[in-house]
């Protein structure tokens, strides 16, 4: 009887580059508009509008930032085990133990605009779904190849 070769390879998937890059581009374009606006109010005088100005971007910059901030994950699958880490909250990481927590996975079509891409939905029974995207992640092939072989059985198409 042959033994059966256990992959324990870990695999991480992370936003990729340009996603990120592109908000980080945006808000770099928003503190340069903030600036200019808090000069311009130093340089012509107060007005109404400059005010209206300087709150909306400074408002819109700080959600964009804190944006980046809470929506930067990266997600590994090791054996059993799904770690979610934000690097950028202190301290937040999730591990999930897909043996005792899954309950379905299935991948998903979504269109945005004219294009279509992948979804896989991780859904336990601790609440929110794992969610992972082959538009915004990295390695999302592999993911999908380690959950077919590893939970099979918990494809949403098995499950009743």
């Amino acid at each position: 009887m042959k033994k059966q070769k256990v992959n324990n390879k870990t695999i991480v998937s992370y936003p990729k580059t340009p996603a990120f890059f592109a908000l980080g581009l945006f808000v770099f374009i928003l503190i340069a508009i903030t600036i200019g606006t808090v000069r311009w109010m130093n340089l012509g005088g107060f007005e109404w509008y400059k005010l209206l100005l300087l709150l909306s971007t400074s408002f819109i910059t700080l959600f964009m930032f804190v944006r980046i901030m809470f929506v930067y994950k990266t997600v590994s699958f090791k054996g059993n085990i799904v770690t979610e880490k934000y690097p950028l909250r202190v301290g937040s990481s999730f591990e999930t133990d897909l043996t005792k927590y899954l309950l379905f996975w299935e991948v998903k079509k979504k269109t945005v605009g004219k294009k279509q891409f992948d979804v896989l939905v991780l859904q336990t029974k601790i609440g929110q779904p794992i969610i992972i995207s082959n538009r915004e992640m990295t390695n999302f092939a592999e993911v999908v190849k380690f959950m077919d072989s590893r939970f099979k059985k918990y494809h949403v198409s098995k499950v009743k």
